[in-house]
């Protein structure tokens, strides 16, 4: 059963959750997530720094198991199936649900062939000249970079670094886009080439951004999932439904208290409903 509101019945989840814990050497970093994620969709996860919004996106493309300590518990399913099955390849998980981070990655190679990575990885090396031209131009970046290829990555802008890696995660053909922060270390400028990005992107993937930034939330998300730290310090989903909804007329006190700016990190998960 989710924590929904006013959903459409035709409304279908490339991705979800159901009681979605994760742990660090056994202590509970974030407890009992259940949502949903759809193509054609931006759901935002907001809350305060360390309500858990980055320990659920890690544990959607099962990054989590890269960590010793953390353990994952519940379920993640992707198109129905649970990606944590003894039998899936958390490799190929990893090229369906692709991630963005916060600090922009490129690999210390070409632009050419920061995006052509995926695709030799993946085993279509004959492909590589529209994979990297598909995935510049998907990234709004191609007539930026298409004379200079064969640079360095790193020369680029941190704008412009950025947009590289939304562009070497969709040369894959991910169902969904996890981004984790993405705009946070960009000028206002390069923040605006991501966000219409963003929605440029939007009808082709299931789309999930973590933000600080409730502004930028409302601007680009059509759904909410709002998470608050309980008082054992875990992360705990307190709202999730579409964005109107938990911007104009929220279930929960705290929602309202927090997106009006008028409450923030003390705020606990327990709490009375408004």
């Amino acid at each position: 059963m989710t924590q929904d509101v006013g959903v459409a019945n035709e409304r279908v989840d490339t991705l979800s959750t159901e009681e979605l814990t994760v742990t660090y050497d056994d202590i509970p970093v974030v407890s009992d997530v259940t949502v949903g994620f759809a193509r054609g969709e931006v759901t935002a996860l907001i809350g305060p720094a360390g309500s858990g919004k980055t320990s659920v996106l890690r544990a959607l493309n099962r990054l989590h198991d890269l960590t010793p300590i953390a353990r994952v518990h519940g379920s993640v399913r992707l198109h129905g199936k649970d990606i944590y099955d003894a039998d899936v390849d958390a490799f190929e998980i990893r090229r369906r649900v692709g991630m963005v981070f916060e600090t922009p990655t490129p690999f210390p190679m070409s632009i050419y062939d920061n995006v052509a990575w995926g695709a030799r990885m993946h085993g279509r090396p004959s492909e590589l000249d529209a994979v990297v031209e598909h995935g510049l131009r998907r990234a709004g970046l191609w007539d930026e970079v298409k004379d200079k290829l064969r640079q360095s990555a790193l020369r680029l802008s941190a704008g412009q670094q950025q947009r590289l890696c939304i562009a070497r995660t969709i040369a894959i053909d991910p169902d969904v886009i996890l981004m984790d922060e993405v705009t946070a270390p960009l000028d206002p400028i390069s923040t605006g080439k991501v966000e219409d990005l963003i929605l440029t992107l939007r009808p082709d993937y299931a789309i999930v951004l973590a933000t600080h930034n409730v502004q930028q939330a409302g601007r680009l998300s059509d759904r909410v999932a709002f998470f608050l730290v309980d008082e054992s310090r875990a992360g705990r989903l307190v709202e999730w439904a579409d964005t109107d909804s938990v911007f104009f007329a929220p279930r929960d006190a705290r929602t309202e208290a927090y997106i009006s700016g008028r409450a923030g990190s003390d705020m606990s998960a327990r709490g009375r409903t408004g």
